[in-house]
């Protein structure tokens, strides 16, 4: 089943360009989920009171053309596939034509809140959302494989405006850490990200870039050998 909502992009949404800011976008998209999951009834509240929470895998998002200031947009969202413990999701951003602005892939993975470990989505949860077919796009995999010379970056700690109502660093928030990583002027058409562990307050952050020919890779590691998050910009 597909849920959309229609919004208008706004002045604190863009970038020097006028240009919808990638942080933005991803906002936008999980927000539309997280709508439509209020709307079924298996929102926020539902979540808290039984334990369990949606951690969000990976995505993979493609931008063709990223709306302006002011400008009339689309987003909607549909669930396509429960495999074991993950949920698999698309969504699409469009103009006022219809037209394509932005398409993405996600995988989801549930887990117990008193436990930390993953556990399966309840049998009313899987009623609710009803699947709806795959988007036509090229899906690229889950995993994200480094390559390049590491270039370690400036460390940072976690604060508490990175945080969601988990408790934990939210997934748009690591893209945005990443972001900052590379030129500002890079133009990228596609984004990837494995989600590996959750940060929370002060939990050190240290970047480890990789330029490759096509492509920028940030590791936002703890300062070992752990990943917190891999984001591949090309």
């Amino acid at each position: 089943m597909k849920y959309s909502f229609e919004s208008t992009v706004r002045y604190s949404e863009v970038d020097c360009k006028k240009n919808l800011k990638l942080n933005a976008l991803i906002n936008y998209f999980q927000d539309c989920s997280t709508f439509q999951s209020e709307t079924l009834g298996v929102g926020l509240d539902y979540m808290e009171n039984n334990n369990r929470a949606w951690l969000l895998a990976s995505w993979q998002i493609v931008t063709e053309k990223l709306p302006k200031f002011n400008e009339h947009i689309k987003i909607t969202t549909w669930p396509y596939e429960f495999k074991g413990v993950y949920g698999m999701r698309n969504y699409i951003m469009q103009d006022s034509e219809d037209n394509y602005l932005a398409y993405a892939n996600s995988i989801w993975v549930m887990v117990d809140t008193t436990t930390g470990k993953i556990a399966r989505s309840d049998e009313l949860q899987q009623k609710k959302y009803i699947l709806s077919p795959k988007l036509d796009m090229e899906y690229a995999p889950r995993k994200i494989k480094v390559t390049g010379v590491p270039e370690p970056l400036h460390s940072f700690y976690a604060e508490n405006h990175h945080l969601d109502t988990n408790g934990h660093v939210n997934n748009g928030q690591y893209v945005l850490m990443a972001r900052d990583c590379i030129p500002e002027a890079y133009d990228m058409h596609q984004l990837r990200v494995e989600y590996k562990l959750s940060a929370t307050v002060g939990d050190l952050i240290k970047p480890v870039l990789y330029k490759n020919e096509d492509s920028y890779i940030v590791d936002l590691t703890d300062g070992n050998e752990n990943s917190y998050s891999v984001i591949e910009f090309k």
